[in-house]
């Protein structure tokens, strides 16, 4: 259900009509989705909760700015506490994982873009955690690595954030120079590692 909600949306959002988008967004009001889309992401089984993520994804940059900065931040905070933090996604042998670490941190950076950076960096602090960031800017998956670098470059433009990593993760600024100039890696991660 969840993804057909998702296709719909994304169908919507791409017409040209400024009128047909803001009847969607209408209708899927922000704060109402935020929370069910929570819900799924605590409680959903596997494919519950990639579906509830790039729904996400689809919800927050269709809102933009517009979308209620304590609703964002909620969501924010579940995804990190419920896909990014359980250590046994990061298995080594466990590649079903990946899809929900790839459309979180989609989210992430959707949300980074659409709500001020004093909000999504204080609720990123209450939760405290930046061993996944680490794990992700070291995955085998170029994309996954990619999504990591521009969200430690956006951490480490924001005070609160940027002491939380530089404390937890000494050698963030070490990894992303080594990316940087890794030949075998994609141009677009490269870039990414870069922008740190």
């Amino acid at each position: 259900v969840l993804n057909t909600v998702r296709r719909i949306a994304e169908r919507t959002l791409w017409c040209s009509e400024a009128s047909q988008r803001q009847a969607l967004l209408s209708a899927m009001h922000a704060q109402d989705w935020t929370a069910q889309l929570c819900q799924q992401v605590q409680h959903g089984g596997y494919a519950a909760k990639v579906a509830a993520l790039r729904l996400a994804t689809v919800v927050v940059e269709g809102r933009g700015t517009s979308i209620d900065s304590t609703a964002a931040t909620g969501l924010f905070q579940t995804i990190i506490r419920h896909v990014l933090m359980p250590r046994h996604l990061w298995a080594t042998d466990l590649f079903h994982g990946k899809a929900a670490v790839s459309a979180a941190l989609e989210v992430l950076l959707s949300i980074m873009r659409a709500v001020p950076a004093a909000d999504w960096a204080a609720a990123w602090v209450d939760v405290g955690s930046t061993y996944w960031l680490s794990r992700a800017a070291a995955d085998s998956c170029a994309a996954v690595q990619q999504q990591a670098f521009h969200i430690l470059a956006a951490a480490m433009a924001v005070p609160a954030t940027s002491s939380m990593v530089a404390q937890a993760w000494p050698e963030c600024c070490d990894v992303s120079i080594t990316a940087a100039l890794d030949a075998t890696l994609p141009v677009t991660t490269r870039a990414a590692a870069l922008s740190v």
